[in-house]
Parts: structure tokens; sequence; C-alpha cells
């Protein structure tokens, strides 16, 4: 009898043994569901810094209401029309199991495939303020570093190769670039100890085209100072009209000027060397309120009294709100296609060729730091253009924000403006977009 009674314990001994080594390999009731084609294949966990994206692809979505995962995170419902699902947040140091069903219309579940994975450790990038700087063929790649302690160095990957930068450098400039081409810039942060940043801070950017562009004989960049920084030199450098006071605004660039009329803040110089017919572009960017009602001049060459010709004059026009130029007895204004949006920054310019006799030498322009629009001015009148300064007696040749209307400053603009530019050559549209874009660079 006792013989007996140790042979039943020995069995149910083994019993239990071979029941639970099964039991581990079998999946849990809920999981298994009624029989089901499980259409889920190239199933995969893939780990990531603290997470795990589940991916895979289905052999058929017809009668399919969802893919099911089971795992220790939860249970979730994903739509067949998904190709998996990410897991955020995750214990770097915990393996985790994801039991993936086919769950059909009419209930019937399959059984469950399963995935494992464990998530990569994240590791910080300490590079911040990530910019690039574009200039003339080149872009400069500049940044902060939250902390120099362990870092070995900075990793930057793009098109043009893989440069590693001393944690004590704060950025890298490329040279030789395309002008037509956006390069991208991605930064990782490697450690003493071999670990790198699990994700990077990426930027991109376009070089400014490299023009040969002809130095401007005004520029104006308004950082709290008149002066002419062009190749006139001092002859060039602004002065506020008696009893005005400089005002200097946040600008395009840096700094900008807020030209106003009350009181009378228009600016001026001695510099009358752009005459006759001579060629000439001016360039600025400008910031009004709303649509003009009256025109809204910002820069004048020439007098006004009473002979027509003599005055050469650049606006925004009443009309449409866009770039306008006049010639003492006619004047163009473009179409609305060049409207200056109000609000905001917006680069206008005017040339002329050299010896054209009418406004009809004329060309306006409005661009948005990216891209220049353009369109012809017309004679009207066909008024004969011949800049002229005899009558002015008082040396206040050539006004910023006003135009001349007998011997005083009229039309006096209400608005902001930035980085204004006069050349004595007629520029082509290369070279204005990349005097555009040089401001925003400044």
């Amino acid at each position: 009898m006792k013989k007996t009674s140790l042979n039943l314990l020995l069995l149910l001994f083994v019993g239990i043994v071979v029941y639970t080594s099964c039991s581990e390999n079998v999946l849990p009731e809920e999981i298994v569901g009624t029989p089901g084609v499980n259409v889920i294949e190239n199933e995969v966990a893939v780990p990531g810094p603290n997470s795990i994206g589940i991916q895979y692809t289905l052999s058929a979505t017809d009668d399919v209401d969802y893919i099911e995962c089971v795992s220790s995170i939860g249970n979730h419902n994903i739509e067949p029309t998904a190709s998996g699902k990410l897991y955020e947040g995750l214990d770097a140091l915990t393996e985790y199991t994801f039991y993936l069903s086919t769950v059909y219309d009419n209930g019937d579940k399959s059984k469950a495939i399963k995935v494992r994975a464990t998530p990569e450790r994240f590791i910080e990038n300490e590079v911040q303020n990530l910019t690039a700087v574009p200039g003339p063929g080149s872009i400069e790649i500049q940044y902060t570093l939250s902390t120099t302690e362990g870092v070995d160095y900075i990793e930057c990957v793009s098109s043009i190769g893989t440069d590693m930068i001393t944690p004590t450098e704060t950025g890298k400039l490329y040279e030789g670039l395309d002008s037509s081409t956006e390069y991208t810039f991605k930064l990782s942060t490697v450690y003493l100890n071999g670990d790198k940043s699990s994700q990077t801070v990426n930027v991109s950017a376009s070089p400014i085209k490299d023009a040969s562009i002809a130095q401007p004989v005004l520029h104006y960049t308004f950082n709290d100072v008149l002066t002419n920084s062009g190749t006139a030199n001092a002859i060039g450098d602004l002065n506020v009209l008696t009893g005005g006071v400089a005002t200097y605004v946040d600008g395009k660039a840096d700094k900008g000027y807020k030209v106003i009329s009350s009181p009378n803040n228009v600016l001026w110089s001695e510099y009358n060397e752009i005459s006759g017919q001579d060629a000439r572009t001016i360039t600025m960017w400008v910031k009004i309120n709303a649509k003009p009602t009256i025109n809204q001049y910002l820069f004048n060459f020439g007098q006004d009294h009473g002979i027509k010709g003599q005055r050469y004059s650049f606006a925004v026009g009443k009309t449409s709100g866009s770039p306008r130029v006049e010639i003492a007895g006619d004047g163009y204004e473009a179409s609305g296609a060049l409207a200056v949006t109000p609000g905001e920054w917006v680069f206008v310019a005017v040339t002329h060729t050299d010896g054209a006799g009418t406004m009809a030498g004329s060309t306006l322009y409005r661009g948005d730091g990216n891209s220049l629009i353009s369109e012809a001015a017309k004679a009207a009148n066909g008024q004969a253009l011949n800049t002229q300064y005899n009558l002015i007696t008082d040396t206040k040749y050539a006004l910023v924000g006003a135009k001349y209307a007998g011997t005083n400053p009229s039309g006096i603009t209400d608005c902001q403006i930035d980085d204004v530019r006069v050349y004595d050559v007629a520029l082509s549209q290369a070279e204005l977009e990349a005097v555009m874009q040089s401001a925003i660079v400044n």
C-alpha cells in the first residue's frame, strides 16, 4: 500500500513538471481565440531610444477588422491600413514581448505571432541652437553645446561628407557649394566612451548665388548709425532734417530705421554723383503698416522745381501697393503681382539702364528673401530723364523717406526701412537676388 502511494505521488509530480514545461510555450487563452488565418507577415520589433517599433506587412486585408497587439504595456487595436505601432517611453533594461493576432469582422481571431525586443538606451544630443547661415557659394553651420563634458566630437553628416568637429568649436564653414542645391546637415554628439547621441539635430540651407556684384556707392545698415559704408564714403553719410530725431527699430537684418512725418525725420545726404541718364540701382527692405493711401516715397535723386525730368524717385504706390518709379512729369507703378505685403519685411528695388532716355529704361522688383519677381516700367508720357541738382541750394541732394516738391521734401513715408543700397550701375536680376539674400545673412 505504501509503495503504491509513493508511485502515485511520483506520477503526480512528473505530471506537474511536464504540464509546467509545456505550459510555458502555450499562449494565454485570450490571445489564441477562435481559429482564423493570421495575415501578418514580415513581423519585426525594431528597438530605438527607449522605444520599440512594431512593423509588419499584411498578406490580405479583406474582412480584417483590426490587428490586435497584446503586451505588458497593454492591448492595442491597430487599423489594417497601418503597418505597425511605435511604443515610446519604455525601460531600456526590459525585454518586451508582443503578441500579434488578426481579428476579423465576424469576431474570429487568429493565433498570435510573437516578437520580442529590448529598447536602446536614449543618449542625449548636446547640440543646441543649430542654424545654417548661407553665404555666396557657402554655408556656415553654427550651434552651441549644452555641455562639453565627456564629449569627444560633434559629427556632421551631409552630402558633402562626414566631418568631426571638436567640442571647442561652435560650427563649420563649407565653401565652394552649388547655389542651386539645398544641403541638409545632420549633427550628432559622440562621447569619449564611444556612445553616440540617439537622435540627430538637422538643418538645411542653400548657398547664396555667387554673383560678382559691384560695390554700392551708398549703403546704410542703420545699426544705430547713419554713416555710409559704401564707396562714396563720408559724402554719403545721412543727416536728419532739422527738427527731426533719428528713430531706430528692429530691422530685417539687425536694426532698421522708422521714417515718420511728425516729427519729420526724413534723411538726406550730399551725394549727387548719379545724374543725367546715368545707370543706377536702388535696393532696400521695407515694412509698411497698411496699403498706402498716398504714394510712399522711399528714395529720391534730384530736384523738382517745376522742371520736368530732373527728379528720379522710388516709392511704394497707392494704386496697387507695389513698387513705383517716377521721373518728374511721368510715373509708373508695378501691377498687384509685386504688391508689398503690409506688416512684413519685403525686398524692393529699381534699376535704370545707362543712357536710357525715359522711364522705360527702369525695371521694378519685389522679393521675399527666396525669390524675386520683376516688371519693366513703361514711359506713359515719354518724359525725358535728366537728373539734376543745380537748383537745390542746401546740398540735400539725395533724400531717404521722401521726394522733392519744389524746394521742400514731401510725400514723407510712414514705414520702416533697412539695408538701403544705391549702385551706380544697373544690377542684373541674379545680382539683385544675391543682394537680397546677403541682407538676411548680415
